[in-house]
């Protein structure tokens, strides 16, 4: 089984957490909550089915995804997400990765 590994896109992605800290940390500056609502939506994310970034993804018709669900209504961070997967290393480093470092670095802020 795979371990969560820091520095684990030191090869692929060798700026991955850096990107992903600064984002957080200039969103932090403007808002301290969004430790809070980072936390609570990485706890979504994992609660039921483990660590995918589940929560992340959008509705379609005929299928309400999870973050439209109604206990997820209230659920925020999903625009720093959005920020952090449109930058440097889109497709190397994994959604439920960039949510797990996001909330991370938002905690130790």
């Amino acid at each position: 089984a795979q371990q969560t590994q820091v520095h684990f896109y030191r090869e692929s992605c060798p700026q991955a957490e850096f990107l992903v800290r600064s984002v957080v940390q200039k969103w932090f500056l403007k808002d301290k909550s969004i430790a809070a609502g980072l936390l609570r939506l990485h706890f979504h994310d994992c609660f039921i089915r483990g660590c995918e970034a589940s929560v992340l993804i959008d509705s379609t018709e005929g299928n309400i995804a999870e973050k439209d669900a109604i206990p997820n209504l209230t659920l925020r961070g999903f625009e720093l997400i959005k920020a952090l997967l449109e930058n440097k290393c889109r497709g190397i480093v994994s959604c439920a990765d960039i949510l797990t470092l996001a909330t991370r670095d938002a905690i130790s802020l």
